[in-house]
Order: structure tokens, then sequence, then C-alpha cells
């Protein structure tokens, strides 16, 4: 049985000097949504790449365990088995985008310039979009842009993707490229999507319904892990409980809600439930049954 996507035991991921976790989690599938507060899961996983579009690596450290494919995050050995694609990739003004497919080749597969060249060409013909090569970067507009750093992370055929916000500012003809190459992408490569907001429209709602397994993180901490076929039939919702989590999540079983994620912020999931006003209204009578601090509640879905 090959490993899964991702893993994590008691992972804390520090950046900023902000902690993450402890994470706890095994991943199903080959298509992995993030939803959330994801910078810090994000950039464990980018690891130096991270360094040279932002300097935030150098403030980044791995406690615990966390894996991708098997392999030891916090060393870098899953790196060979991941090409990264971010919004926050700058692209030189002055190089053309074969330049920069060609450098990016260069630095991920150690080939010498011609081969190098040959491989960012291929790059760019696998996403039908070989007529950038010869455009400067300052030229491209948002979506072809992001077609060029989709391109530099299929480099050296990488078993997974990782695609951090890589929508962002798009308009709607940009997401539906993007939305057209990551069908044909994911055929070859296993994917992990970032976003910031789940909602059941647009990208994030085709991938939604599409990816294997999903994961919501909330101020650092794991609120939930559910597959979009669970999602499709449920109601989620939010919590921060500051006190009483325990009693609340036992008075909420019976009535067919599950209390999952922790020690702060929670997700109450919902299947077959009403409209989220009366919801929230319920969870809410139920915190103030067994004396829960509940300060916060709203619907996700």
């Amino acid at each position: 049985m090959s490993a899964p996507l991702l893993e994590a035991r008691e992972a804390r991921i520090v950046l900023g000097g902000r902690t993450t976790g402890p994470l706890t989690f095994t991943t199903e599938g080959r298509r992995l949504l993030l939803v959330g507060d994801t910078a810090a899961l994000t950039s464990a996983l980018a690891g130096q790449d991270t360094e040279r579009w932002s300097g935030e690596a150098r403030d980044l450290e791995i406690r615990g365990e966390l894996r991708c494919f098997g392999h030891d995050v916090a060393q870098g050995k899953h790196r060979p088995r991941l090409g990264v694609a971010s919004h926050a990739i700058p692209l030189p003004d002055t190089w053309t985008a074969l330049d920069y497919l060609t450098w990016s080749a260069r630095l991920t597969t150690g080939a010498r310039r011609a081969q190098a060249r040959d491989l960012g060409h291929r790059a760019l013909a696998d996403l039908r979009a070989e007529t950038l090569a010869g455009t400067p970067c300052r030229q491209l507009s948002p979506s072809e842009r992001r077609a060029v750093i989709l391109a530099a992370a299929t480099i050296g055929e990488p078993a997974a993707l990782l695609l951090d916000r890589i929508d962002d500012d798009l308009d709607e003809a940009g997401r539906l490229y993007i939305l057209g190459a990551l069908r044909e992408l994911s055929e070859h490569h296993a994917v992990i999507w970032a976003t910031p907001r789940l909602t059941p429209w647009g990208l994030a709602g085709t991938l939604s319904r599409s990816a294997d397994d999903l994961l919501v993180i909330t101020a650092g901490e794991l609120v939930c892990q559910a597959s979009p076929a669970t999602l499709a039939q449920s109601r989620l919702i939010t919590l921060t409980i500051t006190e009483g989590a325990a009693p609340l999540a036992a008075a909420l079983a019976p009535q067919g809600l599950t209390l999952t994620g922790g020690p702060r912020h929670f997700t109450v999931i919902a299947p077959d439930a009403p409209e989220p006003p009366s919801l929230v209204t319920r969870i809410l009578r139920t915190a103030a049954d067994v004396d829960a601090a509940v300060i916060h509640c709203a619907p996700i879905l």
C-alpha cells in the first residue's frame, strides 16, 4: 500500500513566531483540498521555495511528525516529489516565460541549458500555453502568469503538486482556464489545493466536489476533516469554545451532530440538518444546557 499523500502526528509548525497545531491526520486519495488558515502548512511543504519568494522559511520550524508520501517534511525529503505553484511567486519582468521556465528546469533537475529549454517548452505544451514562450513576463496577464507558474511546478514530473491560492485575483475566464488545466494535471499528479474559503460555487466549490479529502484549519487548529460526499449531505458549523467542549460534544451526539477539532476551535458536522439559522440555535441551546462557553457559532456550509 502506498503512503498517504499527507499525514501528521502531533505536528506543530512555527512560522513567524506563531505556532500551528498540534495537527494529527491522515489524508485519503490523491486530491486534497486545504481550507482556511493554511499558510503555515503550505509554507512547511514548500520549504526553501517559500524563502525565495518571501523570506518566511527562515523562521520556519516543524516539530512532531509531518510527512508527504511518507517522506519527512522537516528534513525536506519530500521536495523532489512535490512541485509548488503559488499566487505569491514573482516572475522577473525582463525575462520571457521560457527564460523563467528554463531557469526553473535547471534549478529543479540540474539539466544543462539546452535540455532545460526543452523541458520548459514541454511544460508549456502540456498546458496548451506554447504561445507564451517568447512573451516577456511583464506583458503576461494574471491568468497567463499563473499558467507559467503552473508549468514550472510540473517540471521534473513531481508525484504531487501543491497549488497555493493559485486562483487568487483571477477573473472568471482565468479561473476556468485553471480548472481545465487542473483536470488534465490531476491525471498525472496528485494535487494539494490550498484556498482561504470554502464556497459551494466557483472554482473552490468545483474542487471541493472532486476532491478525495478535505481539511479545514482555523487559527492553527484542524477543525474538520471530511470527504466531499459527507459535505454534500451535511451542514458545517464553526464554533469557538473556551470551556465545556467535552460535555457539549456528548450532548450533541444523541442529536446526530458531531463536534470535531479543538482545543478551542471546532466544527459541528450535521448530516441531513435543517437550515443553518435553526441549527445554530439548536447548538447554542444545547451549549447553554451543559454550561459550555461558546463565543462564536456560524455556518461554513
